[in-house]
């Protein structure tokens, strides 16, 4: 056991770390694109350590929505085949070290410490020399030295916001996954969905297998073409038909060889999104492992499907507000800020059958575009109340911001709305026995802050 001295100074250490890494600039915490660094700085990075990353092989994921539960799923079934398997997601909701996974498992923050250190050190020397490091590319060269220290065999990372330019394109990799594209972070990536199309595919930097999830119709048959333009083998997920396409604990799935076989999950209630998911993590496996059975899928998808990350469509129950005691039956948290994902939240809730829940949400300010409108009105119109909070971070829409775009939606909702100065404030004002469920939505920084104010319950 540690001392209460070591205690403190381990303490110390770990806060110093934190400070520095969120001292370097980020994209993420301005929206500002002076601060994505040039891949040159990512690249130096990781020859100032030796070049961690060439000791493992590495699976690569971009796309809009979808990828960190995608590469969650790879890295889990991977592990179920019994290989050492790194994780590198991102945003964090939890803990930094969330990001970081080995086996499904979070660094220890002895390891996160020592690593941050050492990055952190060779960072600030190169940027003596003119390169400029961002926070992105800090916490990458951090995942890519921890996987090369506990020796795994397998690394799955996922890009961040794009992907020709992203820190993580400065790795080498076996096999590249798109997942969905969808409008998102258009300012940088482009307004079209060709040009972010261009950048997501970007990770393909030689002629490489590719997995390719289904796809919008707009932007299928352009992917298809650049795609084969760069003489990479496209897998896809039509290999097996999944149907129903909505949430129930029976599903019949249908193979390319013509076999009909059932299959029944009656764990939770799947979202078509996560159907997707599952399939595409599936094609990646059948690459992988070509001696891939039928049966084989099915105990993948099993392993699959349970894997969970924090606030993506996570239900919590039976949860106690701590500041109060109040208790909330029933806590929805969900992530998704772009147009396509809420869209898939709303889809949910509706396949679920779940209305007349109170809405407490919040989004970056940045995010409050046209294209959102129409499942934020739909989310809005099917709530008991509407609850309108800013969250701690400088990219926050405020509540005079949040009620002009929602105001804007339909002059019915201006009726629903209550306005929180705060999260806490929001939790207080928006109980309502009249609804068993509360969506918390619109951003993760906001479910950052929500889901420690909460506790389970018996």
């Amino acid at each position: 056991m540690l001392s209460p001295a070591e205690i403190t100074m381990n303490a110390s250490r770990t806060q110093a770390v934190l400070e520095k890494l969120h001292a370097l600039n980020s994209f993420e915490k301005t929206a500002n694109t002076q601060d994505i660094s040039p891949l040159s700085g990512m690249q130096r990075l990781l020859g100032a350590l030796d070049h961690p990353e060439q000791a493992y092989k590495i699976i690569h994921i971009a796309g809009t929505n979808g990828k960190g539960q995608t590469a969650a799923m790879i890295a889990a079934l991977l592990k179920e085949e019994g290989y050492t398997v790194g994780l590198y997601t991102s945003p964090h909701v939890l803990d930094i070290r969330e990001g970081v996974q080995i086996n499904n498992e979070w660094i220890s923050v002895h390891d996160f410490v020592e690593i941050a250190e050492r990055v952190l050190e060779a960072a600030f020397s190169l940027s003596l020399d003119g390169s400029f490091v961002s926070y992105f590319d800090a916490m990458t060269a951090i995942a890519c030295y921890a996987f090369y220290k506990h020796r795994i065999d397998w690394a799955v990372l996922e890009a961040g916001m794009g992907g020709k330019t992203d820190s993580t394109n400065a790795i080498q990799k076996v096999l590249a996954v798109i997942t969905p594209i969808s409008h998102d972070h258009t300012a940088f990536l482009g307004e079209s969905l060709d040009a972010i199309a261009d950048q997501k595919i970007g990770i393909l930097t030689s002629p490489l297998p590719v997995v390719l999830s289904p796809q919008p119709q707009e932007i299928a048959a352009y992917l298809t073409k650049q795609l084969n333009e760069k003489e990479c083998t496209i897998l896809r997920t039509d290999f097996v038909a999944i149907l129903p396409d909505y949430p129930t604990d029976t599903y019949q799935w249908t193979f390319d060889t013509g076999e009909t076989v059932p299959f029944r999950y009656p764990e939770r209630k799947i979202p078509k999104s996560t159907l997707v998911c599952m399939k595409t993590a599936l094609a990646a496996l059948r690459f992988l492992l070509p001696t891939t059975t039928s049966e084989d899928l099915f105990r993948y998808a099993r392993v699959a499907l349970g894997v969970r990350l924090p606030g993506r469509m996570q239900w919590m129950y039976n949860q106690r507000y701590k500041e109060t005691g109040e208790r909330f039956q029933s806590i929805l948290l969900d992530g998704g800020h772009n147009a396509a994902a809420l869209d898939a939240l709303h889809e949910y809730l509706v396949d679920l059958g779940v209305q007349n829940y109170t809405l407490i949400f919040g989004m970056a300010a940045d995010k409050l575009s046209a294209r959102i409108k129409p499942p934020v009105r739909a989310l809005c119109e099917n709530a008991n109340s509407v609850v309108l909070t800013p969250f701690s971070s400088a990219r926050t829409a405020t509540t005079e911001e949040l009620q002009g775009f929602v105001c804007s939606l339909s002059d019915d909702l201006q009726a629903k709305i209550t306005l929180a100065k705060d999260l806490r404030h929001a939790i207080r004002v928006g109980s309502d026995e009249r609804s068993a469920t509360t969506l918390i939505a619109g951003s993760f920084y906001l479910l950052q802050e929500a889901i420690p104010l909460f506790e389970a319950v018996g």
